[in-house]
């Protein structure tokens, strides 16, 4: 990240879904989370475990267009400690990168994607609107 902004070779959409993941090696690692965020290419978890190198991952997300979750294999590009002073459990922001998943689950992933980017653009319409509507203009506009 560089002067605040994230250079990723796909947008991303701010959605949270359960994800149960399966981290591969010598000491296997399993356990449930949800997501941060979501691309086409990859997935935002947060998870308890520090891990160290680029471990594959084995990641079942549940997309709530669908009844059973798609299976996705990943491997880990980064991890950040996130900093929650409410938690006692420390939690990892953990970038997977998806590296083989079904053409029939990609295209259900990129409808989950699109989905929720159409969503959040609304939203963010609307909340713009209400602020113009809420300034008190003059009769020229400016």
């Amino acid at each position: 990240m560089e002067n605040g902004f994230s250079f990723r070779k796909h947008i991303r959409a701010c959605v949270s879904l359960k994800v149960d993941y399966k981290i591969l090696g010598e000491l296997e690692i399993e356990g449930s989370t949800l997501s941060k965020d979501l691309s086409t290419s990859g997935i935002n978890i947060l998870v308890r475990e520090g891990l160290e190198g680029k471990p594959l991952a084995e990641l079942k997300i549940y997309l709530p267009s669908v009844a059973e979750a798609i299976c996705v294999n990943g491997r880990m590009l980064w991890q950040k400690e996130v900093d929650h002073a409410a938690s006692k459990r420390r939690y990892f922001a953990t970038g997977m990168e998806f590296t083989e998943m079904r053409s029939i689950d990609k295209n259900e992933l990129v409808k989950c994607v699109i989905g929720n980017l159409k969503k959040e653009s609304e939203e963010a319409d609307a909340k713009l609107i209400d602020r113009i509507e809420s300034m008190n203009w003059n009769s020229t506009g400016s």
